[in-house]
C-alpha cells in the first residue's frame, strides 16, 4: 500500500525500531493536512501546557513549524515534511508499506521516495538520481505504538 509513514528520526541512541515509527495515514491525505498533525505531534512532546496553550490561537509562534518543501540536490522534492529539531519528525509518502507477522514481532517494510535531480542545465526536467531505499522495522506487536496508555494503567 502507499502511505505517509510518520517516524522520529535524529541522532538520539533512544530512537530504536521500537519507537520510531509515530503513525500510518492514508495517501490521500493533504500534506497540509499532515503537517498540521506532524506539527501538533512535536509540540506535544516538546512543550508544556502552557506553551501549548500559547501557541494553540497564534499557529506563527509555532517553534518548529512542518518544512513542507525539501530541496535535495537543488531539485524541489514534494510530499516530504520535517519537523522539530533533534529528534525531529519526518513524514513522507512511502510506496509498498507492508507488514507482516512472525509469532510477536511486526516487520515493517516499505519504500523510500526517490531522490531527484535536474536532467539539464535549463532545470526544467528532472531524472532520478536516486532510488528510494527499501526499508524495514521490526519491533514488538507486545505494545502499541504509543505506551501512554500503558502507564495510566501501571
Amino acid at each position: 500500500m502507499n502511505a505517509w509513514l510518520i517516524t522520529w528520526e535524529g541522532t538520539s541512541p533512544k530512537i530504536t525500531d521500537e519507537n520510531r515509527i509515530i503513525g500510518i495515514l492514508g495517501s490521500r491525505r493533504s500534506d497540509s493536512f499532515v503537517a498540521e498533525l506532524v506539527e501538533f505531534i512535536y509540540l506535544r512532546n516538546s512543550s508544556s501546557v502552557s506553551e501549548m496553550a500559547y501557541i494553540a490561537n497564534r499557529p506563527k509562534k509555532k517553534p518548529f513549524p512542518a518544512e513542507r518543501t525539501q530541496i535535495i540536490n537543488g531539485v524541489p522534492h514534494g510530499e516530504r515534511l520535517i519537523c522539530g529539531h533533534n529528534p525531529w519528525i519526518y513524514a513522507r509518502k512511502v510506496k509498498n508499506l507492508k507488514i507482516a507477522q512472525d509469532g510477536d514481532v511486526e516487520i515493517i517494510t516499505w519504500k523510500e521516495p526517490d531522490n531527484y535531480r535536474w536532467k539539464n542545465k535549463q532545470k526544467m526536467q528532472i531524472e532520478v538520481e536516486k532510488i528510494g531505499d527499501i526499508r524495514t522495522i521490526k519491533r514488538s506487536t507486545e505494545h502499541s505504538l504509543s505506551r501512554e496508555m500503558e502507564a495510566l494503567y501501571a
